[in-house]
C-alpha cells in the first residue's frame, strides 16, 4: 500500500523536505512518520515563538490496514496517489480527522460472496459488480474500476474479502461519495442472477 516517510536531513534544524512513497509498509510505518512530521513541526513551533503542543486527536494506535488505507486516501487531498509535505503537515497541524468504520457489513459482505467465486473475485467479477451496481457512469469508467482493483490487489490477481474492503475505500474516494454511501449502494440491491450452467 502507500505509505509516506521524510527525509531527515534538517534544514536549519526543520525537516522540509516532500514527502513521497516509501518502500516500508504497515500501519506502524504510517504511523510513525506522520509523529515525526509532528515533532519536527513542533520544532518549528518553538522557533516562532510557539509553545509546541500538539493540537487534535492523538493517531489511534495500533491501526489497522484498513483504517490506514482510509487515513491515507483522507489525506491525499489531491489524489496523486502519494502525500506531499503540505497534506501531512496539514493532518499535523490539524489534528487527526475521523476515520469513518469501512468495514464491509454482513449485507455487503454477501455480495461480495455472491459475484466472488471460491471466496476471491477477479477483475473480471469486479467489473461486472461496479457496472450492476451502478457505479459505472460519467466520470468512472472500466478503466478506472482496473485501476482501483489492480490498486487493491497489488501483486495479486485476486482480491479477497479484506482487499475489497479496501478497494471500495478506494471507490469512494474515487466517486467523491462516503464509504457509508457506496456500501449501500452495494448491498439493498439483489443478488445478481446465477451464471447459467454450460450444457454437457
Amino acid at each position: 500500500m502507500p505509505d509516506i516517510t521524510v527525509d531527515t536531513a534538517p534544514a536549519e534544524g526543520i525537516a522540509s523536505a516532500p514527502i513521497s512513497p516509501a518502500t516500508s509498509t504497515g500501519s506502524a510505518g504510517l504511523a510513525s512518520r506522520i509523529r515525526s512530521v509532528r515533532r519536527r513541526h513542533d520544532q518549528l513551533q518553538k522557533l516562532q515563538g510557539y509553545d509546541g503542543a500538539e493540537s487534535g486527536r492523538k493517531i489511534p494506535e495500533p491501526m489497522s490496514e484498513l483504517q490506514l488505507r482510509t487515513l491515507f486516501e483522507i489525506c491525499d487531498k489531491d489524489r496523486t496517489g502519494k502525500i506531499d509535505f503540505k497534506e501531512v503537515a496539514t493532518l499535523v497541524l490539524d489534528g487527526m480527522p475521523e476515520i469513518p468504520d469501512a468495514r464491509a457489513s454482513e449485507a455487503v459482505q454477501r455480495i461480495f460472496h455472491a459475484y466472488a467465486k471460491g471466496g476471491e473475485m477477479d477483475l473480471g467479477q469486479w467489473n461486472k459488480l461496479c457496472k450492476e451496481k451502478g457505479f459505472v457512469a460519467e466520470g468512472f469508467k472500466r478503466g478506472d474500476a482496473d485501476i482501483l482493483f489492480t490498486k487493491a490487489c497489488e501483486d495479486g490477481r485476486k482480491m479477497d474479502l479484506e482487499r475489497f474492503e479496501f478497494a471500495l475505500v478506494y471507490l469512494a474516494f474515487k466517486k467523491a461519495k462516503t464509504i457509508a454511501r457506496i456500501h449501500d449502494m452495494i448491498s439493498p440491491e439483489e443478488l445478481p442472477p446465477p451464471e447459467p450452467q454450460q450444457e454437457r
